[in-house]
């Protein structure tokens, strides 16, 4: 149900968790990439804090995580691959960017925004916790 990948551990491989139907939380620390499809079909997976430390997220690698609510993508992130939040449900976005950055596909979210709201805003270096006060709803 839940994973902690510890201190120290700085990537995801591709296909790692995938299809890991019962998982609901993931803590990452030193996360610096999450490969292709690694959690592709965690359906159950609600709430998603990636890491400072993260620069890439492969191809769909959250693809049919239908449970998400809410992603905050920090600005740390210059590569994001497509698909990589397709089928997402009703899911937020928080994006520590104003715009898209260069390195992210076109279709990183997705094939439907219908259902996703995306929040774009600049946050000082040292103030990322401030999405986390964000209120969402209607999810």
């Amino acid at each position: 149900i839940s994973i902690d990948l510890g201190n120290g551990v700085t990537k995801v491989p591709e296909y790692c968790f995938r299809d890991c139907t019962k998982l609901e939380t993931v803590t990452m620390h030193d996360v610096t990439s999450i490969g292709n499809y690694a959690f592709y079909n965690c359906n159950k997976l609600t709430s998603l804090v990636l890491p400072n430390s993260l620069t890439t997220i492969g191809n769909s690698a959250f693809d049919y995580c239908s449970s998400l609510g809410q992603v905050i993508i920090p600005i740390s992130v210059t590569s994001i691959g497509s698909y990589a939040f397709d089928d997402t449900g009703r899911c937020v976005f928080l994006i520590e960017s104003n715009i898209n950055q260069p390195g992210w596909a076109s279709n990183w979210y997705g094939s439907y925004t219908s259902s996703k709201t995306f929040i774009y805003s600049v946050v000082s270096a040292g103030v990322v916790g401030d999405f986390r006060y964000a209120k969402c709803e209607n999810r």
